[in-house]
This record gives C-alpha cells, sequence and structure tokens, in this order.
C-alpha cells in the first residue's frame, strides 16, 4: 500500500499487542500464589470506543506473545483518541495490575511502520504492537 502522502484516514486497521516483557516480581512479591511466572492479558479499547476487547490469557510466562485479541478502527479515530489498554495478571481470585490504564496516540508513522513499541510502564517492561491495514 502506497502511503506517501501519508495514511488514508478512512483505512480501517487492527491494532494487536503482539509480544510483551514482563517483571520478574510485583514490586517484590511473585505474581502468584504459587511462586510462578504472571498470566499476562491485554485489556485495549481503539479509539473511543464503547466496546473493549482483550487477548487472550498467555499462562506462566515474563514473556507473553499473542495472534489474536486485538481492535479495529479507522486511521482517523486512532489518529485523534488513540488506543487504550491496560496488562493484568489473571489470578484465581483477584488480578494484579500489571501496567495501569495508559493511551498512546498514534502517529502516521506508526501506521508507516506497521506496528510500535511500548517502553516499560509499571510492570510491563515493553510492549510490542502491530497495526494492519484491514
Amino acid at each position: 500500500m502506497d502511503q506517501t502522502c501519508g495514511v488514508d484516514p478512512e483505512s480501517s486497521w487492527l491494532v494487536q499487542p503482539t509480544a510483551a516483557q514482563i517483571a520478574p516480581n510485583n514490586n517484590g512479591s511473585a505474581w502468584d500464589g504459587d511462586g510462578s511466572a504472571p498470566d499476562p492479558r491485554v485489556f485495549m479499547t481503539c479509539a473511543d470506543s464503547a466496546t473493549g476487547t482483550s487477548t487472550p490469557e498467555a499462562s506462566d510466562t515474563y514473556r507473553p506473545t499473542w495472534s489474536s485479541g486485538g481492535c479495529t478502527a479507522k486511521a482517523k479515530d486512532l489518529l485523534r483518541a488513540g488506543w487504550t489498554f491496560h496488562v493484568y495478571d489473571i489470578d484465581a481470585i483477584s488480578d494484579d495490575t500489571i501496567s495501569s490504564s495508559l493511551v498512546v496516540t498514534l502517529t502516521g508513522e506508526n501506521f508507516a511502520a506497521g506496528g510500535f513499541n511500548l517502553a516499560a510502564t509499571g510492570g510491563m517492561q515493553s510492549m510490542s504492537v502491530s497495526l494492519t491495514h484491514q
């Protein structure tokens, strides 16, 4: 797709977390009661959608990967309102917050590159997110 003049504002895009690195502990404590690695899941909304979605739970890993669970929106809405996400460790009784809720403002460069990388926030040390034209 030719993006010489920028992204088509009416084009639809899938925003998909693909991989993350999670801190080895939750502020000095184990993520899970049995001492195992966390079970990360990303909850997200695209632009200002009232409907959220999430990735599947990745079991017992500090390096989760996902191939499903993204959200779709028009480029103009992602450029205006961004992508909102937070990462949880799924537990039997009470889920642990890995990262607080954050809004990522997308740019034309993100679309041209086919994604973006996020720096550390909370217990999330990094995350890779792909952008796929639909």
